[in-house]
């Protein structure tokens, strides 16, 4: 199977279906002159490139000696490079993006790489001749890590069955790889969010400004000073409770963790004690986003929401949650910690499922939370027809196993071993340095029983 490039978009592209007001990208940024005569700083530069659009759609390309001139400007640089390239027809718009992420993961870099992959996307969605299947295999490959099949692989689920469960493709599509390119804003408490705060007070915005993740980017640019503490102890106790049912795998331990969940809901006066947690930390430290371990907090607690369904920013589902758990542990020691738990909670969960859904018509729905969870928690490269099969066979097991170290191995049993010495490897690094008695306990019972 091949990936389309951005060339071969641009060809098929014809006249796209003309964009809805609200969806257009503001007035153009300045023209490179313009942007030249005043490019002196760093936040110059990100402003120059931003425009009028916090989404990054179409970022203007100042000149490069001029941004060469700014001390710190080498992600820039090479951002605007990339984007020469590909409007040159040279290479693919999905690979060359990623790989400027990952040689920048704490950089502005992310989000600007982010906007311009959610650019291509929407004149995907907006090119009423392209067949459907080659478009969302192209969308696919934009905002997701997901590599391309081997050739002759059988795939057999659309490229985004994993997304669009119901309703219409495009606003689901466009709501997820929005809000990706926010989180590409807070991919590091160092990261400047002028450019995207100034651009997101448009009235344009008013309703991507309303969603969780521009909430907090907006109230982390007004140094929001709101008490930190309050919302992170209401997410370590949600990370509590979660690592309590994560660990719960026998009779006597879930009656426990039922037991333990009923005396919270009860206390709280919810149903839910891990989702009241999460939102109200959401809240709270969204309030308080100023402070780093806030920030990151809030990123962690909508991360943990949509791991669990719970989100109030649909689609909840993704493959990105898990690694936006990650981000937020560059936020501070605190919110570092209690990442981690998360991470080992949602593998933890995955493998769970999937030890139920492998041979079942539950496969689609324990690969999406498998792929998640080992990309999230450093494993892959991994490939789409991990997702765009109804049944794994031999390519799954090999490819999964592939992407946690194990090499050579085409059957579920190889896989499950391979993937419990990837859990047992993230609960023992999650132990390191835990001093509650209690959490440290389940990670070492996580631990001891990852591998079968």
């Amino acid at each position: 199977m091949m990936r389309v490039s951005l060339l071969a978009v641009m060809v098929l592209a014809g006249c796209p279906r003309k964009v809805p007001e609200h969806l257009r990208v503001a007035p153009p940024p300045p023209t490179t002159e313009q942007a030249q005569r005043t490019l002196q700083t760093l936040d110059d530069a990100v402003a120059a490139l931003v425009g009028a659009d916090p989404l990054v759609r179409s970022a203007s390309l100042p000149d490069q000696e001029a941004l060469m001139a700014i001390e710190g400007s080498a992600p820039l640089v090479e951002f605007v490079e990339q984007v020469k390239a590909l409007e040159r027809g040279d290479g693919q718009a999905e690979r060359s993006m990623q790989q400027l992420e990952e040689s920048w993961p704490t950089s502005v870099v992310v989000a600007l790489s982010r906007g311009y992959r959610l650019r291509v996307t929407e004149n995907l969605l907006g090119n009423m001749a392209l067949p459907v299947g080659q478009r969302d295999t192209a969308i696919l490959a934009l905002v997701t890590p997901l590599q391309a099949a081997p050739d002759g692989a059988a795939l057999n689920r659309g490229p985004l069955d994993w997304l669009v469960l119901d309703g219409e493709t495009e606003p689901i599509v466009r709501s997820y790889a929005e809000r990706w390119v926010l989180q590409g804003w807070l991919s590091d408490p160092g990261v400047r969010l002028e450019a995207a705060a100034k651009a997101l007070q448009a009235d344009m915005y008013d309703g991507l400004a309303r969603t969780p993740t521009a909430a907090l980017l907006l109230a982390r640019h007004a140094d929001a000073a709101g008490p930190a503490e309050p919302g992170l102890a209401k997410l370590e106790r949600a990370a509590r409770l979660a690592l309590v049912q994560a660990a719960a795998d026998r009779d006597r331990e879930q009656a426990a963790w039922s037991d333990r969940r009923k005396q919270a809901a009860e206390e709280l006066g919810v149903d839910d004690p891990i989702h009241h947690l999460l939102s109200e930390a959401v809240t709270e430290l969204t309030a308080a986003a100023g402070d780093d371990e806030a920030a990151g907090g809030a990123l962690l607690a909508l991360a943990a929401m949509r791991w669990r369904g719970s989100c109030d920013d649909s689609p909840c589902r993704g493959l990105d949650r898990v690694a936006t758990m990650a981000t937020a542990r560059r936020y501070g020691p605190r919110v570092d910690a209690v990442g981690q738990l998360w991470q080992v909670i949602a593998l933890k969960e995955a493998l769970d499922t999937m030890e139920v859904a492998h041979d079942t018509v539950m496969y689609p729905e324990g690969s999406l939370a498998l792929v998640d969870a080992v990309l999230g928690t450093g494993g892959g490269p991994l490939d789409d027809q991990v997702l765009r099969k109804r049944r794994p066979d031999a390519g799954v097991w090999l490819a999964v196993a592939r992407a946690v170290g194990e090499e050579g191995v085409t059957a579920w049993e190889g896989a499950r071993a391979a993937l419990g010495q990837h859990l047992k490897n993230e609960a023992d690094d999650a132990r390191q340095g835990v001093d509650d008695e209690e959490i440290a306990s389940l990670l070492e019972r996580i631990s001891a029983r990852a591998i079968p």
